[in-house]
């Protein structure tokens, strides 16, 4: 609760801004201009430079690995108007009476709408509201989707009014044709009013709001006429050009078959029939899937929206996806969700990134119309907001719903029955303790793991250890090449404090290290072998004592000993056996950071038989009055490791005991890699960071670095 107030009060209005640098994303900014890897400046909620040079004083904000886009649009949307459709008090789409042009659908906008979140998390953070119910529906209403009311939200002054456009079918009778011109009459007639009403002198009009709305839209504005059928779209070009009407066709299902008069016409599209269905059997399948490339051919501007869904706004990139799938070029279809809904609506000042426009943002780990693609953070006029929603709450809550103990099950039904707990969640009335089981003796791939951040084949799997009596998460992370080279074994990196790794949901402070975008850069790129990497989480409040080799005189621990029987005996066998594995020393890597670089180095220094690669990013030398230096200096390993990295920023810490200008944490850094170089360690990887700090950011910085050095392309 307390971070959606957070992000709702710094949207607000009138908040003052300090300039924010995007740096190391790659940049989508549309307009036909190509993507590139490059920096932007945001101010005052708008976007004033694209380019490499970041200003003095700016905050800097790291999107190594990502994928910057302009925030997506949903140009046909009921989204707050609607929260459970069999609840009538609940449904504000739709007003009583034929001519409602005066509506102001943003007046029944619900901000505190649950599907709100859900739309923003995937990348949605504009909504064009087009209300239905009349024959003209009611206004446009541009919406940004967070803020605390929707006074606050609404972008802008509305674009135009929704007409319903009346429908006949040729083979029924006369009656129903008398009744399609008479409403045909009656919608004329509206246009006819409006108009003589608007060329009145202001002190003669009369107190008629429908006819004041639909003289804007006439005006300045356009009318969105809802239409499906060729007959439709034919008779509502006919009507607009004859009575000089701008207009935008929403809907279009058979728009293809007119797609040269439409383009003539100047008349814009939103088309919102991508998953349908065909109906009669002579259509081909992909009927629907094709028009938006057909409509373009043509010289028809098209945006693409959900079927006026209030809960389908999350959509968006499988609709542009499949068109592009179809005929159209990427760019036309990311277009379609991003620059040209707001060119429609009249919002020429967002939709792109360029200078200039608001500073409403998406970043993805991976191209937009890619599947597999999640919208990681996301920023509104400049302001970043949570994207945290009800159904990730919810699969968070029955992720760790507690399964109770129960015999072995037989048939069908054995696979639904656990027979163990989770970590951390009691047992109730149970008066035995119940004890964890054992790891199994066979072993198989985790099933897929979900996560918001995650790129590339992950799996997932709980273990449970009885040397260190609990159980813990485990994420497997499988290189590209695994399942297309079935003979091929690769070398594992074993990672501590697994749960900052890969996942920004479960990261520190929502800090992830970005290890598996790192990985896929560097193997796709050929600087590094191709690897598979096991992310294991810590022990929670159980941390220092599984990381620290010697019980420290303030902090405690010392149980680093029996974390490495756990990794050796229980976890790297189940490893091993479940993926094609290099099981020996010198294809076997660990590394973390902190305490996690700690125990790497206690690893490496104790166990270096079995992992034969060592990767410590800022070590907790002093723990322990600097038992780790005190061990490597007197008692260093007969075995050496093959590869190690050691790594300290310089902004790590401000402590400087011996007052000789440099702070504890690179002193003892340096002592150690004087240590190592002097019993002449092989592969010794020793770096110095500028700039570099105690944090999951800066360590996500190099992780690249550290992979690429530990298993360098053979």
């Amino acid at each position: 609760m307390r971070r959606a107030l957070l992000w709702l009060w710094l949207a607000a209005p009138g908040w003052a801004q300090e300039s924010m640098a995007l740096v190391n994303a790659t940049v989508h900014p549309g307009g036909g201009q190509a993507s590139l890897q490059t920096s932007v400046v945001v101010k005052d909620g708008r976007i004033v430079r694209i380019g490499p040079e970041v200003p003095a004083g700016c905050q800097v904000v790291s999107l190594a690995g990502l994928h910057l886009y302009p925030g997506l649009v949903e140009s046909d949307s009921q989204l707050g108007l609607v929260e459970i459709e069999s609840v009538r008090g609940g449904l504000d789409v739709r007003e009583v009476g034929d001519n409602n042009a005066d509506l102001l659908p943003e007046l029944a906008l619900n901000p505190d709408s649950e599907l709100l979140p859900v739309a923003r998390s995937a990348g949605v953070l504009t909504a064009a509201l087009q209300p239905t119910g009349g024959r003209i529906c009611g206004q446009v209403s541009l919406m940004q989707l967070c803020g605390w009311t929707p006074s606050e939200m609404q972008l802008a002054p509305s674009p135009g009014v929704v007409v319903q456009w009346p429908i006949w079918a040729k083979e029924e009778d006369a009656k129903a044709r008398k009744r399609w011109k008479e409403q045909l009459a009656q919608l004329e007639d509206w246009v006819m009013e409006a108009r003589a009403w608007g060329q009145l002198p202001s002190d003669q009009r009369t107190v008629r709001p429908e006819l004041e709305a639909l003289s804007r839209a006439l005006q300045g504005g356009r009318l969105f006429v809802r239409a499906q059928t060729r007959f439709q779209i034919e008779t509502a070009a006919q009507f607009c050009k004859r009575l000089g009407v701008r207009w935008v066709l929403v809907g279009g299902a058979e728009a293809a078959s007119l797609a040269r008069e439409l383009a003539d016409d100047k008349v814009d599209v939103i088309y919102t029939e991508v998953y349908r269905l065909p109906g009669q059997d002579y259509l081909d399948f992909d009927t629907f899937y094709r028009t938006p490339s057909l409509l373009s051919a043509a010289g028809v501007r098209v945006a693409l929206a959900g079927p006026g869904s209030h809960d389908n706004a999350r959509w968006l990139p499988q609709l542009a996806a499949t068109a592009w799938a179809h005929g159209w070029t990427e760019e036309r279809a990311v277009e379609s969700i991003t620059s040209v809904p707001c060119e429609i609506m009249g919002l020429v000042d967002q939709g792109r990134v360029a200078a200039g426009q608001r500073a409403t943002l998406i970043a993805c780990d991976g191209p937009l119309l890619d599947g597999r693609t999640r919208v990681v953070r996301a920023w509104v006029q400049g302001q970043e907001i949570s994207l945290e929603d009800r159904q990730k709450k919810l699969y968070q809550k029955y992720r760790n719903k507690p399964r109770l103990t129960a015999p072995p099950a037989k048939g069908d039904n054995r696979p639904m029955i656990s027979d163990r707990l989770p970590p951390r969640l009691p047992l109730a009335r149970v008066s035995a303790p119940v004890r964890p089981s054992p790891v199994p003796e066979t072993f198989e791939p985790g099933p897929p793991a979900w996560g918001q951040s995650m790129t590339g084949d992950i799996r997932y799997h709980e273990v449970t250890s009885k040397i260190l009596d609990n159980t813990r998460q485990v994420w497997v992370y499988l290189p590209p090449g695994y399942a297309h080279n079935p003979k091929q074994h690769y070398p594992v990196v074993y990672a501590m404090d697994g749960q900052n790794v890969f996942e920004k949901g479960t990261a520190f402070g929502g800090n992830e290290w970005h290890m598996d975008e790192a990985a896929q850069r560097a193997m796709t790129h050929g600087t590094m072998r191709e690897a598979i990497i096991v992310a294991v989480s810590n022990a929670g409040a159980r941390r220092i004592e599984e990381y620290s080799p010697v019980a420290d005189p303030k902090y405690g621990g010392g149980g680093a000993e029996k974390f490495a029987q756990f990794l050796k005996t229980e976890l790297k066998p189940m490893i091993d056996g479940a993926y094609r594995t290099q099981a020996t020393a010198e294809n076997t890597a660990v590394l973390g950071s902190s305490m996690g670089g700690l125990v790497s180095l206690y690893l490496g220094l104790a166990h270096s038989n079995t992992f034969g690669l060592i990767g410590a990013l800022s070590p907790s030398l002093w723990f322990a009055e600097k038992d780790m230096l005190r061990s490597w200096a007197e008692n260093p390993p007969q075995q050496r490791p093959d590869r190690v990295w050691l790594d300290m920023g310089d902004r790590e810490s401000q402590a400087d005991g011996d007052s000789n200008g440099v702070p504890d944490t690179l002193d003892n850094t340096r002592k150690l890699n004087e240590v190592l170089e002097s019993q002449h360690q092989r592969g010794l990887l020793y770096r110095e960071v500028a700039g570099g700090t105690h944090s999951e950011g800066s360590w996500s910085e190099r992780i690249q670095d550290v992979l690429e050095g530990l298993l360098p392309p053979s």
